[in-house]
């Protein structure tokens, strides 16, 4: 792996014949892809890949509502993307067919279940319980937002995804 800094082709994202290129941080970093790679289809392989995908479309959804991506690149570690930070504390709790009620919007949020939804063509609905002491907010906290996923399960289509996700 070689880490390219002040490249006088810029930052290098995607593949150039047996390399990979991506950037983090600004820094390029470059990797030597496998030349052959033969992936398991035991059981436990293909369970884990599901839920690597569900994770994976997961963090893409955190990271498409800005104000949840603002709070992720504050609180991520460095040297990895908010995407790897977000993925890294989701994955435990993502099934292998859709993310579960444990899954982490937010790392500085605080925990809100819907007590009552209902979905039609045209809205969602959300019946939310009162907010507690955990939850109180002081004067000096302004440019509040509400930010959620919501995932849709089991279809009736079988053609259709096991899950989507959509933001709001």
């Amino acid at each position: 792996m070689a880490i390219l800094s002040g490249n006088v082709i810029g930052n290098m994202k995607g593949k150039l014949g047996n390399l990979s290129a991506r950037t983090v941080e600004g820094r390029t970093i470059m990797a030597a892809r496998p030349s052959s790679f033969n992936a398991s289809q035991d059981p436990a392989s293909l369970e884990v890949r599901a839920k690597f995908a569900v994770t994976a479309n997961f963090s893409k959804s955190v990271l498409s509502l800005s104000a949840l991506s603002s709070i992720w690149n504050k609180v991520k570690s460095s040297g990895i993307s908010a995407f790897n930070a977000i993925f890294k504390a989701n994955f435990a709790f993502s099934g292998i067919d859709k993310p579960s009620e444990q899954n982490i919007l937010a790392l500085e949020g605080f925990p809100l279940q819907i007590a009552v939804a209902a979905v039609a063509a045209d809205k969602i609905t959300a019946t939310i319980p009162i907010l507690n002491t955990a939850s109180v907010f002081g004067t000096d906290e302004v440019n509040l937002s509400a930010n959620a996923l919501v995932c849709y399960h089991e279809p009736e289509n079988e053609a259709d995804e096991p899950s989507k996700i959509i933001s709001l």
